[in-house]
């Protein structure tokens, strides 16, 4: 969602409670702390129920079911990691990410080999791994030795890349589904092709063999097809349904019941006639959302449909609940609701008697039979911003809703759920005890921290809300929007002091462009295309217009400690202004790509910058050397804050985590697990 983030930070952030050491686990080398787990992109349980392994933006965290505590993080990959997968006999784990695939050894945590990825399925027996899609033009499969790491064949037959790998469940055939439209069929003892089964338009996104091995259903677009495995011929083309797009498709366990879910539906086919069944959901919204609002975010129709293992109940996200259906009557059993985010993943445990979810920043578990929530598995955080005690934490997320979590006990404080869509930026007053949210639905809403109450809705925006700042005195409150204006506020009252309009080459095309108070709450700066602006608060008047060096367009402003120096980002470039003058004092450059993030230090001597997965820590004010390079995100560093003694420094990433980082020289990473 890429929302604007602002951290305020002291030494008391670091948690101190034994329950959360594994917030010092596997960090990089200068980092002292994690806060979040990382954004949420598998989850799977081990064949025996003992483990759950959720694939993460960071790494893989395995739970044990007993306490669903964390038992271990298993980092190896440079990039998020999308799939993971356990052996059949529960004792590796594959874990694909960017163009490798990892294979780790549960018990000790050891990582086994490395191989070409990142799709990754084993075989039945579990001595073979398939992997494919090493780029993004490869259309291979590669088969592996599971024991000794070696490549046993290479099965190159599709002309674009392959979308999904199926193993029979004899583990004779593997087929594989690709953009070029087809489904091939492979020997997996030699290798060679079978069979190339054609009669698709569209590409092929899933593909599932029937449990006897004799069927295979294939998903592409707006058609499920059912193939004859020894044939090659098509048995079936599924027809009485008007999605446009299937997501995927799965047998029930006789074989007789065929499930493909896709805009905004679950069908169930008879397998046998190849006929409609039964429709379990279809509807034009959900809970008040409308089809259009839902489809601007991940979970815009039913997604990550299971059959429960004995296929009696089958389980599908839609938006922010989760549905359970009764198979056979095609009735819904329960409603699994009260997610803070759209429901990306869904898998029952072994036996069947807990269903796990995906959805917003945390993982829950539920009883299947009863409809119970169970556990949740929290952590796995988004985009953050902290109070200034650093006691505090507020996030905003798509559906409207910002949370406020005491970081100290893990617990949530309050839920502020006055905007009817996607919150933007969130900040809190320098005291602490106010938060202002800002947001898609033109509005700023400011809270009372400790109570959770509402205090005022700030209207006047006629559109997006992207950033906030209070001044230093928390008297003023500062709100740039899409709509070409700045508009200030009395934070007391909730009443509109001034209104400032952004020049037209400013505001052309502007979105999350900031806006900052000086120290003194004498000025304003904000950014824009080309151009920056300072602002006098006390007036309203345009003091200076600083012309980007470069010609890009400026997303972030920053004041020095002691107001006399400006930065802001000029694309991979630092620009340092001299506020007085409006004079251009120094550049910056060393990035490799578009600057997301800067903060002073507390004495204004260091400045902190966030690109991509680096935080660029720090750069010399004075003279513009780089005095030291932190690596350890995999996401885009798009939050950067100091501690107020100037000995820590957070940085917040799109990678769905928060490290703590000493300035002092660098230290060991943390706790192996």
């Amino acid at each position: 969602m890429g929302l604007t983030v602002t951290l305020l930070l002291t030494v008391t952030l670091a948690l101190t409670t034994a329950a959360q050491d594994y917030t010092r686990w596997e960090l990089p080398p200068g980092a002292t702390l994690r806060l979040g787990k990382g954004n949420i992109y598998e989850i799977v349980y081990s064949p025996d129920g003992m483990l759950l392994a959720v694939a993460s933006s960071i790494g893989v965290w395995l739970y044990d079911t007993t306490t669903y505590q964390e038992i271990s993080l298993l980092i190896g990959h440079t990039d998020p990691v999308w799939r993971i997968h356990f052996s059949p006999d529960g004792q590796l784990l594959a874990s694909s990410g960017g163009s490798t695939v990892c294979l780790w050894d549960v018990n000790t945590g050891e990582l086994r080999h490395t191989l070409a990825g990142p799709g990754v399925r084993f075989s039945p027996d579990g001595q073979l791994l398939a992997t494919w899609g090493d780029s993004w033009d490869d259309s291979t499969v590669y088969l592996w030795d599971v024991g000794t790491g070696h490549r046993l064949h290479i099965l190159a037959g599709h002309t674009k890349p392959v979308q999904s790998v199926r193993f029979s469940a004899d583990g004779q055939l593997l087929a594989s589904g690709s953009r070029d439209s087809t489904v091939c069929l492979w020997d997996v003892s030699t290798g060679h092709l079978r069979n190339t089964l054609t009669g698709h338009t569209e590409a092929v996104q899933s593909v599932r063999f029937s449990p006897d091995g004799e069927l295979l259903a294939s998903s592409g677009g707006s058609t499920v097809c059912l193939w004859d495995v020894n044939a090659g011929q098509l048995g079936h083309t599924l027809a009485g349904h008007p999605a446009d797009y299937f997501g995927s498709a799965d047998f029930s366990l006789d074989g007789q019941t065929l499930a493909g879910w896709g805009d905004w539906t679950v069908y169930l086919w008879d397998v046998n006639t190849g006929q409609l069944r039964n429709t379990l959901y279809r509807a034009e919204s959900l809970d008040g959302v409308s089809q259009e609002e839902a489809e601007d975010g991940p979970g815009d129709d039913v997604r990550n449909v299971r059959f429960s293992p004995d296929r009696q109940v089958l389980a599908g996200g839609i938006y922010e609940t989760v549905r359970l259906w009764d198979v056979n009557t095609g009735k819904t059993i329960h409603t699994l609701s009260g997610h803070d985010g759209p429901i990306t993943l869904v898998r029952f445990s072994p036996d069947g008697q807990l269903l796990a979810n995906g959805g917003g920043g945390s993982i829950r578990l539920w009883d299947v039979k009863t409809g119970q929530l169970r556990h949740t598995l929290a952590g796995h955080l988004y985009d953050v911003a902290f109070s200034p005690d650093g006691q505090l934490l507020a996030r905003g997320i798509g559906d409207g809703t910002v949370l406020l979590w005491d970081i100290n006990t893990g617990q949530l404080r309050h839920t502020f759920a006055e905007h009817t869509s996607t919150v933007y930026d969130v900040a809190f007053s320098p005291d602490g005890q106010l938060l202002a949210t800002g947001g898609w639905d033109n509005t700023i809403r400011l809270w009372d921290v400790n109570t959770g109450q509402f205090r005022h809705t700030l209207t006047g925006h006629t559109s997006t809300v992207y950033s906030l700042a209070f001044r230093s005195d928390g008297q003023l409150l500062a709100s740039r929007s899409s709509d070409d204006t700045i508009r200030l506020w009395d934070v007391g009252t909730g009443h509109l002091r001034n209104t400032l309009t952004l020049p037209t080459l400013t505001s052309y095309g502007q979105r999350n462009c900031n806006v900052r108070f000086s120290p003194d709450g004498q000025l304003l700066a904000s950014g824009g295309y080309q151009e920056i602006h300072l602002w006098d608060v006390g007036t309203g008047q345009l003091r200076h217009t600083l012309a980007e060096p470069m010609g890009h367009y400026v997303n972030l402003v920053r004041f020095s400690p002691d107001g006399q120096l400006l930065t802001s980002d000029g694309w991979q470039e630092i620009h340092l202004w001299d506020v007085g003058t409006g004079q251009l004092r120094r550049t910056l450059a060393g990035h490799t790509s578009t600057v997301y993030s800067l903060a002073f230090s507390p004495d204004g001597q260091l400045l902190a910058t966030g690109q991509d997965s680096t935080v660029y820590l720090w750069w010399d004010v004075g003279t513009g050397q780089l005095r030291r390079t932190l690596a350890g995100h995999t996401g885009t560093v798009d939050s950067l804050a100091f501690s107020p003694d100037g000995q820590l420094l957070a940085s917040g990433s799109g990678d769905g985590t928060v490290l703590l980082w000493s300035v002092s020289p660098p230290a060991t990473g943390g706790i192996k697990k």
